[in-house]
């Protein structure tokens, strides 16, 4: 038969059982990620793209999770995931993030992969825009994800291109003349 337990040992033994769930929380969402940019990408480190990594800052910070900037993984520090910013010639990066077929203007490519053991994903662009569209991708992920990797890793190669070509009406209403 159980032994009778008192309200003041229970009350001790959930709130024991409570300070250990939350540092397990609180464990989880305090992830480092870093940002990778190298200075020699001439559209990954623009004012344009500069603005979406802001953003995705923004969006990891309340997600809990700590974000850096650098310019290699190397100067990058510890980290337990990885953003990098490519023009899809980055010889370090998984094959599936190198141009096998010339990029659209404003696509972006998302594709997972590893540096040093840790997750990473590649956004890959030929513009600034490409950029941003990538980036902002990776941060509703973000804001929708509930899972430990931040909702960051693509389960396959993500490539997304603008449907149409023509972005705009004006082109096509300069030609009727009134």
């Amino acid at each position: 038969m159980p032994a009778e337990i008192d309200r003041r040992s229970f009350l001790k033994a959930s709130a024991v059982a409570a300070c250990g769930a939350a540092h397990d929380v609180l464990a989880a969402s305090e992830r480092r990620v870093a940002i990778v940019i190298d200075p020699n990408q001439k559209h990954a480190g623009g004012d344009i793209a500069a603005w979406a990594v802001a953003q995705l800052r923004q969006t990891l910070s309340a997600k809990g999770a700590i974000a850096t900037i650098a310019a290699s993984a190397k100067q990058a520090g510890p980290a337990d995931l990885f953003v990098v910013l490519t023009d899809g010639d980055d010889p370090n990066a998984p094959t599936s993030t190198r141009r096998t077929a010339p990029m659209k203007p404003e696509a972006t490519r998302l594709a997972s992969g590893a540096i040093a053991g840790k997750p990473a994903v590649w956004v890959s662009a030929i513009d600034p825009q490409g950029f941003v569209y990538g980036l902002l991708e990776l941060a509703e992920r973000i804001r929708a994800s509930s899972d430990p990797s931040l909702g960051l890793i693509p389960a396959r190669t993500i490539e997304e291109a603008p449907a149409n070509t023509v972005r705009s009406m004006a082109p096509a209403l300069s030609l009727i003349h009134i």
